[in-house]
């Protein structure tokens, strides 16, 4: 399993966060053109990509609604089913 972090942000902006939060896994910095034409429901945004390469899960916008238990839950599921 592999976790990406996309973002609009330059590399040092990217960077403090990374150190700040305790991200540890990859982050592609620079990549606002990306976002804005293929993350169209607005980002952030949650994904699972199966194996063949394909989305098999997005968070569709739960997100917003600040339901952390219920979306930890889905996309726990989703990860589950996509191994």
């Amino acid at each position: 399993m592999v976790f990406l972090g996309i973002t609009p942000d330059n590399e040092a902006t990217a960077r403090a966060f990374c150190r700040r939060h305790n991200v540890a896994w990859p982050i592609a910095w620079g990549a606002k053109k990306f976002l804005d034409e293929w993350i169209l429901g607005g980002y952030p945004a949650l994904f699972v990509i199966g194996r063949d390469g394909r989305i098999c899960w997005n968070d569709g916008g739960a997100r917003y609604h600040h339901a952390e238990g219920e979306l930890r839950d889905r996309l726990s599921r989703q990860i589950r089913q996509a191994l």
